[in-house]
């Protein structure tokens, strides 16, 4: 008799599971919160044109975004787009969408607004902001979005 082995679909939908991790509110409720995945972060800043904007043009120069400044850039992109930008971040890392879902997290205090918002960047960027970025800016090279200075010197030549 063989062994069974699971189908591709079981593995997939296996390693497609990611952790929730509780955050106490300051109203004493449980809230559970996972990290972003790139494509989350990217599917996200799609709803936000200033924020995909400065963040693939960052790319695409070959900024370095654990640089100070570049940091300080995206997130006044972040707050210029309105509260509603982070909310939707937020929001998406408690594993809701819509925009029920970002009207909710807009209506927290600031402290269990800014309690989620640390949680959802240290669960999205786990190695840091600098290997998050690097990450997102491979996969906008890769599919087009931006164009990487070896893409354009090579041809320049």
């Amino acid at each position: 008799m063989s062994a069974v082995h699971p189908s591709s679909y079981d593995a997939l939908l296996a390693a497609a599971v990611r952790a929730d991790n509780p955050v106490t509110l300051s109203t004493g409720a449980e809230v559970q919160m996972r990290g972003l995945t790139v494509v989350e972060f990217l599917q996200t800043i799609r709803e936000y044109p200033a924020v995909r904007e400065i963040l693939l043009n960052a790319i695409a120069a070959g900024d370095e975004i654990t640089d100070e400044g570049m940091l300080a850039d995206l997130f006044k992109t972040f707050v210029d787009a309105g509260p509603e930008a982070i909310a939707t971040l937020i929001a998406k890392s408690l594993g809701l969408k819509g925009t029920d879902a970002r009207e909710a997290v807009l209506s927290l205090s600031d402290e269990d607004f800014f309690a989620l918002l640390e949680k959802s960047i240290e669960l999205t960027m786990p190695r840091g902001v600098g290997d998050f970025f690097g990450r997102v800016g491979r996969l906008a090279v890769k599919l087009g979005l931006v164009v990487s200075e070896d893409q354009q010197s090579a041809a320049a030549a």
